[in-house]
């Protein structure tokens, strides 16, 4: 076993931190640029987020967002392809999912390695996931809450929650996290709204709901006693 390894899978969070001082600081000076992914999907009434438990220090055993560094010769977009083929074990498809850029997080202090400067993206999806014993889906709002969780990755899920929940009405892209390829109906839309406003579901207005949102759906083609829709392209 080399000496990296120990310190990176074995060894305490400090003493791991003092090896990486010594041994390994220098290959990070200047500026590492990284790509977090918020991947959420509507389960089990609850917008939920995809999260991975980190195997090495830093943040050894705790959760993370899946991410990795922006390499040279890739676009952002080729990293996000990566990330999902090798982080997440999936072959990201646009027909399923939704892609936004939420926001930069550049504290210096955010990754005891270096500065590192993360741009993370929200990816709605109804896409299935292959099941991977390193991932879980946890609630959105109740995971952002934790405070042990990997680097400022609360940070980001606050800031993820915030932007659907504001875009709900007007930009509803969070309707990509809502039923499969055969569409969704509308009491999913209102157990989604209800989750992201903290409501009880029974107490929305489906009719004015349906209302304000139809702008933004069609039929989804399913021929079924209730309506099922999709978001229009």
């Amino acid at each position: 076993m080399s000496d990296k390894y120990y310190m990176e899978h074995s060894a305490s969070e400090s003493d791991w931190l003092n090896w990486f001082i010594r041994n390994e600081k220098n290959q990070y000076k200047g500026t590492q640029t990284t790509i977090d992914l918020v991947v959420l999907k509507f389960i089990d009434q609850q917008l939920c987020v995809l999260m991975t438990q980190r195997r090495t220090h830093p943040f050894k055993n705790q959760w993370a967002l899946p991410g990795s560094y922006l390499h040279d010769d890739e676009e952002p977009e080729d990293t996000i392809q990566r990330i999902f083929s090798e982080k997440i074990g999936q072959i990201y498809t646009k027909q399923n999912s939704y892609l936004m850029q939420l926001e930069t997080y550049a504290a210096r202090n955010r990754d005891p390695r270096g500065r590192v400067v993360s741009t993370a993206y929200i990816v709605y999806t109804h896409q299935n996931f292959k099941k991977n014993d390193n991932l879980a889906w946890k609630p959105l709002i109740e995971t952002g809450q934790q405070p042990n969780l990997a680097f400022d990755h609360a940070d980001i899920l606050f800031d993820a929650y915030l932007r659907t929940k504001d875009q709900f009405t007007w930009q509803p892209n969070s309707l990509y996290s809502l039923g499969d390829s055969g569409g969704f109906s509308l009491g999913e839309i209102v157990k989604l709204k209800a989750y992201l406003f903290q409501q009880d579901y029974r107490e929305i207005n489906r009719a004015n709901l349906r209302k304000k949102l139809l702008p933004f759906l069609e039929d989804s083609g399913q021929k079924e006693k209730i309506s099922f829709y999709k978001v229009k392209s």
